[in-house]
């Protein structure tokens, strides 16, 4: 009988199985706009819309007229370069304010306005090389640190974010490329048509050599192949000019009252001031006490528009908050008008400090 009573039961369950449709509604789509802009960089936009449930990755848009006015009223056309981009030529200034206009076929004109803010004064800074611990209350660790204090001054109120990183004089030179016509030499020697197609999309490009080896751990990953035949075609040579890509990020924590780590990220310090206060700062200590010069210690203090200091902010927080499923999710700050994103101005300095 036990087997006949399972049989009845398995029917019983599954007539009770029904298909239920989810109706989400009919969302109108928004165009998203990422736009963070400094002087030391051309203009860059980067435009999507928002996703759908079939959606399996950002869907860019190619046909818009991307426009940035200045205060002057001359306008400075972005034209589309592929995957979603739009670039100039042309690199904003500091203290002028500008205006985005985006038109789409089908959507409302989207805009913007912002501006570089003015620079942050550094100085008085100290530090010393007397390692110490540091209990972060929103990770329950403790790190090895070794204090950092300067003064931070600016003419009016200031939004500002710290970050340390290092830079190591080996590695941080040197650039890799792939001619193209290695290609067909690869393709005679019977490569895999899985990495020819990877290949193809990066000959002569350069990269730096972070990026470099994330190329070869992908080649590995999605085409199960690694020889090292592949990497020797590649033009390894060196450079004069630290680019900001080739820095390596590590932790910083601040014991100011007026600067803080947003929920529980280490990496990242921003605060808010008025005329003039000091910064208190812990950096990592297994970068820092490297006995040798091969490794430089940088830190980053980047002036921040309003707008940016509230989406950098937000954006942290959604981020750690969004694998929890027992808190309010974050909406990420947006500037945008007809649309969602960021349009904002930075003004970053790179500190180079050392006790070698």
């Amino acid at each position: 009988m036990k087997p006949l009573s399972c049989i009845i039961l398995l029917l019983f369950f599954s007539s009770c199985i029904k298909e239920i449709e989810l109706d989400f509604g009919n969302i109108k789509p928004q165009l998203v706009v990422n736009c963070l802009f400094a002087e030391d960089k051309p203009w860059e936009l980067f435009l999507t819309r928002t996703k759908n449930a079939s959606d399996t990755e950002d869907p860019v848009i190619e046909n818009a007229r991307v426009a940035i006015v200045d205060e002057s009223q001359r306008t400075i056309e972005l034209v589309y370069q592929g995957k979603g981009v739009y670039r100039s030529g042309q690199h904003p200034e500091k203290g002028i304010t500008y205006h985005l206009q985006i038109d789409v076929p089908g959507h409302e004109t989207v805009s913007a306005t912002n501006s570089i803010p003015a620079s942050i004064d550094i100085s008085n800074i100290n530090f010393t090389d007397k390692q110490t611990s540091y209990f972060f209350t929103s990770t329950m660790e403790d790190f090895d640190v070794a204090p950092l204090s300067f003064d931070v001054e600016s003419s009016s109120e200031a939004f500002v974010r710290f970050r340390f990183y290092t830079f190591d004089t080996n590695s941080g030179y040197l650039r890799y490329c792939l001619p193209a016509d290695s290609l067909e030499v690869l393709r005679k020697d019977g490569l895999p048509e899985c990495v020819l197609e990877k290949l193809a999309d990066i000959s002569d490009v350069v990269f730096i050599t972070s990026e470099f080896h994330k190329l070869n751990s992908e080649i590995l990953e999605d085409c199960g192949f690694y020889q090292t035949d592949v990497y020797n075609k590649f033009v390894q040579f060196r450079v004069e000019e630290r680019v900001f890509e080739a820095f390596l990020i590590d932790d910083i924590f601040s014991t100011s009252n007026w600067a803080h780590n947003v929920s529980i990220d280490f990496r990242t310090v921003l605060g808010t001031f008025n005329k003039q206060e000091k910064a208190n700062l812990f950096v990592a200590h297994k970068s820092i006490f490297n006995k040798t010069n091969e490794i430089e210690n940088w830190l980053e203090v980047t002036s921040m528009s309003k707008d940016y200091y509230k989406y950098q902010e937000s954006y942290i927080r959604q981020a750690f908050q969004a694998a929890n499923p027992y808190v309010d999710v974050v909406q990420v700050y947006s500037n945008i008008t007809n649309g969602v994103g960021i349009f904002a101005g930075y003004n970053r300095q790179m500190v180079h400090f050392f006790y070698y």
